[in-house]
């Protein structure tokens, strides 16, 4: 039996400005739309009052994967819920963990069991940072009402690996 699972360390950040590492601006779609997004959020909140914000994380446990009988891909589900004291827009993103963002991998004693971490149920949009073509998390979150963030695992059939427990952890940044 295989049992791929994965732990998320929670981390958060108030965003700081557009740049990247090397002091150059990013330019990225996602990003144009959640910096309008957090100038409407900064003019309908309140500024007189802290931001302050909880974060709760699900881990994800994709249960029993049988590479023998495996046709069709193992799916499962996890849970990023931010619960703030004032209208925040949240942003959430996901590190590459043990691998990259096309390909995340669990790992198990020299093994590697291949998965990826979606925005949405038809798995489509890689969860990432908004960089090199993945997708993140964003919502405008109500005075004290809790934000949830599914994120959507699976694991493709047909990978060809010996029993164990495979992990891999990811690190979950969130902005508000």
């Amino acid at each position: 039996m295989i049992v791929p699972q994965f732990a998320i360390v929670a981390r958060h950040r108030a965003y700081t400005g557009g740049m990247n590492a090397a002091g150059r601006t990013r330019r990225s779609r996602p990003l144009a739309r959640w910096l309008l997004l957090l100038a409407i959020s900064w003019w309908w909140a309140a500024p007189a009052f802290a931001d302050n914000c909880s974060i709760t994380t699900q881990p994800m446990a994709f249960g029993a994967y049988d590479p023998v009988t495996a046709s069709a891909p193992l799916d499962t589900t996890g849970n990023v819920e931010v619960l703030c004291n004032q209208l925040n827009l949240v942003l959430v993103t996901l590190d590459q963990g043990s691998g990259s963002y096309a390909q995340r991998t669990l790992r198990q004693a020299g093994e590697v069991l291949n998965y990826n971490l979606y925005t949405d149920a038809a798995r489509s949009s890689v969860w990432g940072d908004g960089n090199y073509g993945t997708d993140f998390g964003f919502d405008l979150c109500f005075r004290k009402t809790a934000c949830d963030f599914t994120i959507y695992g699976r694991i493709p059939a047909a990978q060809d690996v010996g029993v164990g427990t495979y992990i891999d952890t990811i690190g979950v940044t969130i902005y508000f």
